[in-house]
């Protein structure tokens, strides 16, 4: 069993990264204000709205420009842990201020009642972005076993191309290729994301397979997945049937990962506890080494800690 012992590693090292923790600190107080203000608003209107006898078109809009706020708070918070750790540059800030500009057009056109077909087009292109960027500050928090890393970069890769592809559909006349492109890139996209989450088991040596199949499975029923967007309307039986048995195949494999992940995990933490190592940084999650006794200091948050055994049962 081990414990980390947090340490400061000096001065010069520390003012900077502090001084960053406490304006983030701040920033995300205030967020989480707006977002139970709004919260608490939202469900005293929902109440009103239910009991009073004429509910109209004013208090409509109020409520809907509530819930508009707490989308956008809600948006930002979820940025919040990828930016604190400065990952993925400037993405999770990306996706934090489209997200709010995409919900203050949306309170734009609830009050004014307009209907623009240009800002309809940028409303949806920035919302797609926004989300975008939101889900890869997500994806990027996930730390995969060794060998696995590549899943995470494969799916930041998809998602962005898949919304690129999304924002410019907005903006084309019915284009059906690229609908199918989006389709299709997409699928792949969540394939990865069920990847990731298959990637977080670590399994023992001897059950290594068991992913390996599952991970296989996953590509041939995403690619095939994929494909049906080109064939139309009228997809041969005999690919639909094949498709079938790959995914049925695929969550069989599947749902055994997670249960292999619980057998093994005693086995796996007492051979850790055994090579006197941590694999990552307590505080921001960066991937390193760092040895028993030995201080160590984050290259990207800059705080010191030590690893030392705990020997207290």
């Amino acid at each position: 069993m081990m414990s980390v012992v947090v340490q400061n590693v000096g001065p010069g090292s520390i003012r900077g990264p502090s001084e960053r923790r406490t304006f983030r600190h701040g920033v995300r107080r205030i967020g989480l204000g707006v977002f139970f203000a709004s919260v608490a608003v939202n469900a005293v209107l929902g109440i009103y709205a239910l009991l009073a006898p004429n509910w109209g078109d004013t208090q409509t809009k109020i409520l809907l420009t509530s819930l508009c706020v707490t989308g956008a708070v809600l948006l930002a918070l979820a940025n919040e842990p990828a930016w604190e750790r400065r990952l993925l540059g400037p993405v999770p800030y990306a996706g934090a201020t489209l997200g709010a500009a995409a919900f203050a057009m949306t309170i734009v056109a609830i009050w004014t009642e307009t209907e623009n077909e240009t800002a309809g087009k940028a409303l949806g292109s920035t919302f797609t972005i926004a989300v975008a960027c939101t889900v890869a500050s997500l994806v990027a928090l996930v730390r995969l076993p060794p060998g696995h890393e590549w899943v995470v970069r494969v799916t930041l890769g998809l998602l962005g191309v898949g919304a690129a592809i999304d924002a410019l559909v907005w903006w084309l006349p019915g284009n059906e290729t690229v609908g199918k492109a989006m389709g299709s890139t997409f699928a792949i996209a969540v394939a990865c994301a069920l990847a990731i989450l298959l990637a977080l088991a670590r399994l023992a040596p001897r059950h290594c397979w068991v992913f390996d199949v599952t991970l296989g499975l996953l590509a041939v029923g995403a690619a095939m997945l994929a494909v049906t967007f080109w064939f139309g309307d009228d997809p041969p039986e005999f690919y639909l049937r094949t498709m079938g048995v790959v995914l049925i195949a695929f969550v069989a494999f599947a749902v055994t990962v997670p249960v292999l992940h619980w057998i093994d995990r005693g086995a796996l933490a007492a051979a850790e506890a055994g090579a006197g190592a941590v694999r990552f940084c307590p505080h921001c999650g960066k991937k390193l080494a760092a040895e028993f006794g030995v201080q160590f200091e984050c290259g990207r948050c800059g705080r010191g800690f030590t690893i030392t055994p705990n020997v207290s049962t």
